[in-house]
């Protein structure tokens, strides 16, 4: 006979251990969610900031041993923001191609006024080389020379109409060259431009280091990652937390020379490039510790909140055969281990 006590003992035992796959499953979609928000703020970072921050929250809602229902709510909360992220991203590359394509409307005009104008002025020389040869035939000397004259006045004014009319047309069509370089300009501005900081974004990072190692001269790298930047979102709001990364940016970029290259990598991660060798590297960190870190006044859902700012730092110098990936790293693994000497150190004091 099978003892009922004791198998619903078991059965309860059972239960009431964490199932392996049931927090596998759990880890896995969270880091799905966080892969998510990142590669939306590479394809499209003007139109992904707000969602790479709901996917975030989305996955620290997944923490612990959530309820099934709360793993419901957040799938269907994720799907809502891929939808509304796809439209808005949509919306804006239909915007830029529409953009472009005005642009080659324009030049298209302008290639058809000067065709049609070329035509013209073709009609007329040739109306007046028929005339030349009908004169040829004149033998009346008086009536040839006239002819003659009013032939040659007649080809100087339509040179000089050509030539009025080709210099305004030129003068036209490099004021709007010029307008259009100026909105593509912008439009690239804008592209690698980080819409919260309004740093350069990992777009153009990524872009100055290919650069850089292709061109071969000294250079280094200071990777900074800012200490417990989740305790103000949970204490005081994203609007805090959005505007100490703003604050933080604009610190950073006013200690640092203006040729450095200051820009956000994603979430709290900043990146500095600059030319040089690692002890210029080592005096740049000493000028950010001492006048980027420190006290900052945040505007939050509960009024205005002093915090105290510190972020772990990392430093690599570019060395010859050492790819970009390779470079960041290096500076990452200094900068994690600088994270650790931090911890439970200066940072954010709410």
């Amino acid at each position: 006979m099978v003892d009922t006590g004791s198998v619903i003992s078991l059965k309860k035992h059972i239960e009431a251990q964490p199932h392996p796959l049931g927090t596998a499953t759990l880890d896995a979609y969270r880091s799905l969610l966080q892969l998510l928000g990142r590669c939306g703020l590479q394809v499209c970072p003007q139109a992904s900031e707000p969602f790479s921050r709901q996917l975030e929250s989305l996955s620290a809602c997944l923490t612990g041993s959530p309820e099934p229902a709360a793993v419901a709510g957040a799938s269907k909360a994720a799907e809502a923001a891929v939808r509304e992220w796809s439209d808005c991203t949509s919306t804006y590359y239909k915007q830029k191609t529409a953009e472009v394509k005005d642009l080659m409307l324009v030049l298209a005009r302008a290639a058809e006024s000067v065709g049609e104008r070329d035509q013209r002025y073709t009609t007329q020389f040739h109306c007046l080389g028929d005339r030349l040869r009908q004169v040829a035939d004149l033998d009346d000397l008086s009536k040839l020379r006239g002819s003659v004259l009013q032939s040659v006045i007649d080809l100087k004014a339509g040179v000089d109409q050509m030539t009025r009319e080709n210099a305004a047309a030129v003068q036209k069509l490099q004021a709007e060259i010029d307008t259009y370089r100026e909105r593509l300009e912008q439009t690239e501005r804008i592209a690698t431009t980080d819409p919260l900081t309004r740093l350069v974004n990992r777009r153009k990072l990524e872009a100055e280091l290919d650069e850089r190692t292709e061109a071969g001269k000294p250079f280094f790298v200071i990777t900074l990652d800012l200490n417990n930047l989740k305790s103000v979102n949970d204490n005081l709001g994203h609007s805090a937390g959005d505007d100490l990364l703003r604050q933080f940016a604009q610190e950073l970029k006013q200690a640092l020379p203006p040729t450095d290259i200051v820009g956000r990598l994603s979430g709290d991660e900043f990146l500095v490039i600059a030319c040089g060798a690692a002890a210029e590297g080592a005096d740049r960190m000493a000028r950010i510790e001492r006048w980027v870190f420190g006290d900052y006044t945040l505007e939050s859902e509960r009024g205005r909140q002093k915090v105290v700012v510190s972020a772990g730092m990392g430093m690599c110098a570019w060395r010859t055969g050492m790819n970009p990936k390779e470079l960041l790293h290096a500076a990452d693994q200094a900068m994690y281990a600088d994270k650790s000497r931090r911890k439970g150190g200066k940072g954010f004091k709410l």
